[in-house]
């Protein structure tokens, strides 16, 4: 998450996601609410982004894992 950096308002915020997590018997930190949140702001920045390329008809480069990761 060290290149992410947040862009305009959040609406949700550390606080109100502990308490909703908590009423579903979720017990967080402020700093893994943080965390949570960054993932899935970045997350919903990413799906968004698939979706527009994919409406668009761009077509999303192929990325592939080295030969040597595995060996």
């Amino acid at each position: 998450m060290k290149n992410f950096r947040p862009t305009g308002k959040r609406t949700i915020t550390p606080q109100k996601a502990i308490k909703i997590l908590q009423q579903n018997g979720t017990i967080i930190t402020e700093t893994e609410a943080e965390l949570i949140l960054d993932f899935m702001y970045k997350f919903a920045k990413l799906s968004v982004k698939q979706m527009i390329n994919k409406a668009s008809g761009e077509k999303s480069p192929e990325v592939k894992t080295p030969r040597k990761l595995f060996k």
